[in-house]
């Protein structure tokens, strides 16, 4: 079958391919008017300290999307002093961003972001203004998006009282705009198209690559014209082996990005072979160099999709089992006809090993994946002679080369390395030991179908000389144990200083660490803001024993038989000691007589009727008049300390009112005795 398309089509290549750019809003730019797909209502920004601060956003693309444009504007509102902070916003495809904002590495065992769908992050002003970002041939579907005030360091903060300073608020509009590329014909696989090209322009086409697709090929022939003349200069009719004749492509993808210039042969035809991505459109560019002479080249273009060649790989079938806690699943093999689940995988030289599990969208990305395999302990030793040679082989060694692959299906190498399609990757994990188990934690997992791939080499131990190859069997097996699940944060904890938690943002559910003692990191392991002892001891000392200052007020209370008020200070001075050797101290030199949210009220409680009783003592009412008014202040100040204990204007109520009882009560000394009071 032989389909004819146009000889002319018109290419606009709106941003480089595979590219990320950030644009202000200028009216070239707005010119191009990209159709509105969403928008998002307003979001308010926090500052960032951990992941919980982050604000969710989801955005989703149609199939055919060609050209993909996010625009943000952030806007900060409060008083006119309040200063543009800086927004920081990372969009990814299928899942959550895995950000360190704070430049904290993240754990060892953690799969590298490269080997990940890359993100897009862009950071601008809280200006008003709408910023860009724009990418061709993206992933489409599920995008999701973390925007929060750009992290600063927290050690350089002023510290201020709340409600002193102006209270700002920022926030944050943003919106998908998208180029739905309709027009490009679409390649059916197997079919031979006749095609046209004027030398030097761009023929833009596009195909999709189902599921169970593994690989694909380009078939590009050229072929005679009617009028043979019309094929001078760089090309010829009928025999190309003088020619230096080539095809400038380029295929991109979801995470695909393949090009070259492709030399034809002495027939004028080339196969490119291509690495897809399952389940996704691709785009394809093809042209001709811009010194061919013909004004048009006719050529023929064929697509080969293959599907997965199961011959290459044991593939057991792996059961899901999942449970109630978010983002909790596992995945084992699939059961014997007893109806026990076999404990061990058994590799086998004559082939490598694929485990495929699915991840799914929405539900499972907002944990973490974790995929382990470790060697059985028991090992035995295999031994082979090789013929022809006097030299005798000891293979007490194994090796096994694991690759982890998203939507493809890697093949492990003995080199240690791992093709992807045609990249060729550092394998993930190496076993060659019996004690440990290797373990890949993959944090917000993209959806999709993940696949495990093992293969097992046997080869000699150091007698086999440094510069010599290993000697592999031909034929050896190892069992090995392997372990796929998903929990919250680390397998459901963050090490022992942080505690895992879920938070909702968007409506989408996701887990994080919350760290204390001053660690950080992903999973509250990075110590490197951690206090020294020395320090943390100086400072819950100096925060304790500064409240021994208040023996003074006591001594001078007592002394001039201010008894309510001598026992209002000690209670002060013994309540903020006992809060703060509770609340500092990292737990390592804390100590909480009670839980620290009853300290804290008492601490600021004592604290309001602390200034509230002095005053009352400097007004010198009499003692009825003072009584009424002690029940009433302590009656206020416990419903506003419990209200908010932290505000401005609860000291100033205390601090006023007390001052207004002051003035009210030496104006009236004043009036009767007609001098001022007190007299000294």
């Amino acid at each position: 079958m032989v389909a004819r398309f146009s000889r002319f089509w018109p290419i606009f290549i709106l941003c480089s391919q595979l590219s990320f750019t950030m644009v202000d809003s200028t009216p070239g730019f707005e010119a191009l008017d990209p159709p509105l797909l969403a928008r998002l209502p307003r979001n308010k920004l926090l500052r960032y300290i951990a992941y919980k601060d982050v604000s969710i956003l989801h955005y989703t693309l149609p199939p055919e999307t060609s050209d993909v444009f996010f625009s943000f504007s952030a806007v900060t509102e409060g008083s006119s002093s309040c200063s543009n902070h800086n927004v920081t916003v990372y969009m990814k495809p299928g899942s959550y961003p895995v950000i360190s904002p704070e430049g904290v590495k993240f754990p060892a065992s953690f799969m590298p972001l490269d080997r990940r769908l890359p993100a897009l992050d862009i950071t601008f002003p809280a200006d008003g203004t709408n910023y860009w970002l724009n990418l061709s041939t993206p992933v489409t579907g599920d995008w999701f998006g973390v925007a929060f005030l750009s992290w600063t360091d927290p050690n350089l903060d002023k510290i201020e009282q709340q409600g002193l300073g102006p209270r700002c608020e920022t926030y944050m509009q943003s919106a998908l705009h998208a180029l739905l590329d309709e027009s490009s014909p679409s390649l059916v696989p197997d079919i031979v198209y006749d095609l046209a090209s004027v030398p030097g322009e761009k023929q833009k086409l596009r195909f999709h690559v189902p599921h169970e697709t593994r690989s694909a090929s380009l078939r590009f022939r050229l072929f005679d014209r009617m009028d043979p003349a019309g094929m001078s200069g760089g090309f010829r009719s009928k025999s190309y082996e003088d020619d230096n004749t080539t095809v400038l492509y380029k295929v991109s993808g979801p995470g695909v990005s393949q090009s070259g210039i492709a030399a034809l042969n002495r027939n004028g035809s080339v196969e490119v072979e291509i690495s897809p991505r399952r389940n996704a459109w691709h785009y394809m560019e093809i042209s001709l160099p811009q010194d061919t002479k013909a004004e048009v080249v006719d050529y023929r273009l064929e697509l080969d999709l293959r599907s997965d060649d199961t011959g290459k790989f044991d593939t057991p079938l792996l059961i899901r089992q999942s449970y109630p806690e978010f983002f909790t699943f596992d995945y084992d093999l699939h059961p014997m006809a007893n109806g026990s689940t076999p404990a061990v995988l058994t590799l086998s030289s004559y082939r490598p090993t694929s485990l495929a599990f699915s991840v799914e969208r929405v539900q499972d990305i907002g944990g973490t994946l974790v995929i382990g395999m470790g060697l059985k302990p028991t090992v035995e030793d295999a031994k082979k002679e090789e013929i022809g040679s006097t030299a005798t082989y000891t293979y007490n060694k194994v090796k096994v080369v694991v690759c982890i692959g998203l939507n493809i299906q890697p093949m492990p190498a003995f080199t240690n390395s791992c093709m992807h399609g045609e990249k060729n990757k550092t394998a993930d994990m190496i076993l060659n030991t019996t004690d440990t188990m290797n373990l890949m934690n993959i944090p917000f997992p993209e959806p999709g179908t993940w696949f495990v791939t093992a293969a097992i080499y046997c080869y000699d131990d150091s007698k086999t000389a440094k510069s010599e190859k290993p000697k592999e069997l031909e034929e050896c097996k190892q069992d090995v144990v392997f372990s796929i699940n998903s929990s919250p944060c680390l397998a459901g904890g963050c090490s022992d200083y942080g505690k895992c938690y879920h938070y909702m943002s968007g409506g989408f559910v996701y887990s994080t660490c919350i760290c204390w003692k001053g660690y950080r990191g992903w999973d509250c392991s990075d110590s490197s803001s951690v206090p020294s002892s020395w320090l943390l001891l100086l400072q819950t000392l100096c925060l304790t024993l500064s409240n021994l200052m208040f023996l003074v007020s006591v001594v001078f209370a007592i002394r001039r038989k201010h008894y309510p008020q001598a026992m209002v200070y000690a209670a002060t001075m013994l309540f903020s000691a006992l809060y703060h050797a509770c609340d500092s101290g990292e737990d390592e030199y804390s100590f909480c007589l009670v839980r620290l949210s009853a300290m804290q009220f008492a601490d600021f409680y004592c604290g309001l009727l602390s200034i509230w009783i002095t005053l009352l003592a400097i007004a010198n009412v009499r003692e009825g008049l003072a009584l009424l008014l002690h029940t009433a202040a302590s009656i206020i100040f416990a419903v506003c300390t419990e209200l908010d204990k932290h505000a401005l204007w609860v000291f100033l109520l205390a601090a006023l009112s007390g001052l207004a009882v002051v003035l009210t009560s030496w104006g009236i000394h004043y009036r009767r005795e007609k001098r001022f009071y007190p007299t000294r």
